[in-house]
């Protein structure tokens, strides 16, 4: 009887990373698109049916608009279809339908990693003027429903080779750091939190994240880490797993799988952005 793994999965998905990764047109922009649809592809195939994955601009109701993204994972049930360009599947989504956001490189250098850290706090600015459009006089009355900022990450095929590790962290905790960074032919680097260090002491003694959080070592880092003065609780610096290719894909698609369902979406009138935005255009209602 043929036997059947998570394993065996993975490696098929690796294949056609690396059939992405070999076409080389000579053209900048026939190589990037095949190997950012790729990942979306992936994504899309794997993760559950409610959650939707395409790119595009995430806007909120005061007419702001992030830079282009190559990821945005969105709820499908409810997010409208604000659809920009069909063929391509560009849209525009609502930052109250967004789960987090992805940036896809395909060799990851100092100018990469701060072009994707860009396009990414972008989207954070979107999150951070959600309510900058609600009167003054008003605002008392509007629900601030306090639900948890987008994750952000950075995926690449490649890093670059003249990095060396420390410059790479230096630069990927600098201003604007994503949650995470998944290279394929590298690694993972995930940004330190209580629940990241739980996880990786459950990966070192291969026990649940529920046990490691009860861990006397998992306990011990943090009591050092907030003793040092690190009142938040995020601390500034990555965890690295020294993991590639197809477990590196796993990685990627369980840390993806874990925020989103960490995420509780607010409730939101839909009509309220025909209100903001028609007021952006001048638009009058009589």
């Amino acid at each position: 009887m043929k036997q059947h793994s998570i394993s065996q999965i993975f490696e098929s998905a690796l294949h056609d990373f690396e059939k992405a990764l070999s076409r080389n047109s000579g053209r900048p922009d026939e190589i990037g698109g095949p190997r950012e649809k790729q990942v979306r592809d992936f994504l899309k195939i794997f993760l559950p049916e409610k959650i939707g994955v395409a790119k595009g601009y995430v806007i909120n109701q005061g007419g702001n608009i992030s830079k282009e993204c190559d990821v945005v994972f969105f709820n499908k049930e409810t997010c409208p279809r604000f659809i920009l360009d069909v063929e391509n599947d560009l849209r525009l989504f609502p930052i109250e339908e967004v789960y987090g956001v992805a940036e896809i490189k395909s060799t990851l250098d100092k100018d990469e990693l701060n072009n994707a850290k860009q396009k990414l706090h972008s989207v954070s600015a979107i999150y951070s003027k959600r309510y900058d459009h609600i009167p003054d006089d008003s605002e008392e009355l509007f629900p601030h429903s306090k639900w948890n900022e987008p994750f952000k990450i950075v995926f690449s095929y490649k890093m670059w080779k003249n990095w060396d590790d420390f410059e790479f962290l230096y630069e990927l905790h600098g201003a604007h750091s994503p949650d995470a960074a998944f290279i394929l032919d590298c690694g993972a680097y995930i940004n330190a939190t209580d629940e990241t260090l739980a996880r990786k002491n459950s990966f070192t003694k291969r026990n649940t994240l529920q046990a490691s959080t009860q861990d006397r070592e998992v306990h011990n880092q943090i009591v050092s880490r907030f003793a040092c003065g690190d009142r938040s609780r995020h601390y500034d610096d990555f965890l690295f797993y020294d993991v590639k290719d197809a477990v590196l894909l796993l990685m990627m698609y369980t840390f993806v799988l874990d925020e989103i369902k960490k995420m509780e979406l607010p409730n939101y009138c839909s009509g309220d952005y025909i209100v903001f935005w028609a007021a952006q255009s001048n638009i009058a209602f009589g």
